[in-house]
Formats: C-alpha cells, structure tokens, sequence
C-alpha cells in the first residue's frame, strides 16, 4: 500500500512537516499508522526506509528539483514523489514541527533505542545486507521486497573501499564512515590536535574526512568531557575581586622594600643599594650592600633603617 493512502484498520493519516529551510512550497510526508494512533515519528520513518516525501502541486519543477536535492543530501532513504492525496497542500505547507538539531537528536536517540533490526537502519555500519551488496555485488539471499528496495536505495549513497564504509557527499566527496566504537576517539583526537577548537569548528574538520548519522549530536557530547576544557571554563568565568589597598595606620607602621642593581663593586665590597619606602610619609631610605641575600637585607633593615 503507498504511503500517505488511507488503510482499512486506521484510516487516520496525520501528515509531519519537514524544516522550512527544505522550500518554502511545504514539503512534508504522509504515512499510513497501520492500527497505532496519534502523530508519526519522523525518526522510526526514516529509520524504517520505506518514507515517501510528497511535493505539493504548488511546487515547481525547479523549486522541487532543489528541495529533493536538499533532502537527499541530509537523509538517506527518502524519494520524492508527486502527492496523490487531494487537497493536502495546506497541510504540507504549515508551519514547520521539528528543527534539523530536534531531527539529529531525535534519530541518534531513536538509535540507542530501537531493537538490533531497526539499528542497523539507523547506523551504515551495523546494516548488514547493505554492507554485503557493497562489498559482494548481490543482495543476501531471503530479503522480502521491501527490504530488497530498501537496501538498494540506501546503498546508492555509499561505497565500499578497502575494507571501510565511504559515504557519498552531495559535492563528490568520499567521507569514511567509522564504527561507533571508534567515534569518540577520533573526535577527541581531532580536538586535542586542533589545539581544543570548540564543537563548531571541530565538525568541520571532522567533515572533511568523516562522516555518520548525528556527528553534530556526537561531537558536542564529546567535547562536553574533555577536563582542559572545563578547566579553561572555569578559570576564564571565575569572578575577580577588586584590589583592596593593605591599610596604613600611621608612622612607620608599613614599609615598602626593593633592590636596585648590580652596580660596579665600590672600594667597601657593595653592588647593591637597597631601597625602603615609609609608605605613610614617603620617606625613602637607602642602603649599599655587598648581596641581596636574606641575611644581609634583614641587617641592612634592622641596622640601617629601624635603628
């Protein structure tokens, strides 16, 4: 039955609205509940791979084309097609549900969630029979139709080189596609050698060479454990307290001492001329010396200047 037509045991059909940024002509998807109530989950669509997206027919061929390219680029198992429902225009083009950080989320939690099956749909690397077409030629024996459809439309966006998975960017680009074992070393080690960019800057180096489903989730997850960060946080939002002047309670009561020098040697032996500051009437006193030891200053002090 094609999605988006109603069905026998429910014949309720609530439509979900992509982004606004995929065209302002109201892409959306349609699907059939099949005996369950209430709203879609737009991430168990996609995570199934059998998700029709259906254009308006308000849309034009251009504006179409455009927004297909868009979806292709950010999802992996959609097809666009003409809508068949009758006056679903309005709802398509209403005000958008979800945000693209509310859809990465929503799939990276859907993947943590969903049984081994429906994993595999979510993540490349733990989808089996996709693998096997990449790297064999030939579907695995037994798949459904279905589930045939599905692996082929999925495999066009990946190819298998050298014992790794490689995703095919909308630009031409090959991007590996690592197991998520490996994913917080690789993000962690990006960080480290990029002297600990933060989570914008890091994705883009990550892009470069990399790519998977909820990277942008992945990498602020990452990052929000690295201690080097959280120390520099800490040390650059700790307030700083005005400086107090240290009290003066009359004559004598602070003295202020330094030393200038080395000078030439005089005929007594000294190189140093050591310099006391009465801070209350600014009286300065001074004293040649033959050191700046511990020793020798606290002599010069009590001797010279206190007595």
């Amino acid at each position: 039955m094609p999605l988006g037509a109603p069905s026998a045991v429910n014949p309720i059909v609530e439509p979900v609205v992509l982004p606004k940024h995929y065209g302002t002509a109201g892409l959306g998807y349609t699907a059939d509940l099949g005996g369950g109530t209430g709203p879609a989950n737009f991430a168990n669509f996609v995570a199934s791979g059998d998700t029709d997206i259906s254009a308006t027919a308000s849309t034009s061929s251009t504006a179409a084309a455009q927004q297909q390219y868009n979806l292709s680029s950010a999802f992996e198992n959609l097809s666009v097609h003409p809508c068949s429902v009758p006056n679903c225009s309005t709802a398509l083009s209403s005000s958008a549900v979800y945000s693209e950080a509310d859809l990465h989320c929503h799939l990276v939690a859907t993947a943590e969630a969903v049984s081994a099956q429906e994993q595999q749909r979510v993540d490349p690397t733990a989808d089996s029979n996709m693998i096997a077409l990449l790297r064999d030629g030939v579907l695995p024996t037994g798949l459904d139709y279905r589930e045939a459809d599905r692996v082929r439309r999925r495999a066009k966006g990946y190819v298998w080189d050298n014992g790794g998975l490689l995703r095919l960017m909308p630009d031409g680009a090959r991007c590996k596609v690592p197991p998520p074992a490996q994913r917080y070393s690789i993000i962690m080690d990006t960080h480290e050698r990029a002297a600990h960019w933060g989570v914008k800057r890091i994705r883009h180096l990550l892009l470069a060479s990399y790519w998977w489903p909820g990277i942008d989730a992945d990498v602020a997850k990452a990052l929000a454990t690295c201690a080097t960060c959280a120390q520099v946080k800490a040390n650059f939002n700790a307030d700083r307290p005005e400086l107090q002047p240290l009290p003066i309670e009359g004559m004598f009561y602070r003295w202020g001492v330094d030393y200038a020098g080395p000078f030439a040697r005089s005929r007594d032996g000294n190189q140093y001329v050591l310099i006391a500051v009465e801070h209350f009437s600014k009286q300065i006193e001074l004293v040649a010396t033959p050191d700046k030891e511990a020793r020798t200053t606290a002599n010069a002090f009590l001797g010279a200047v206190i007595g």
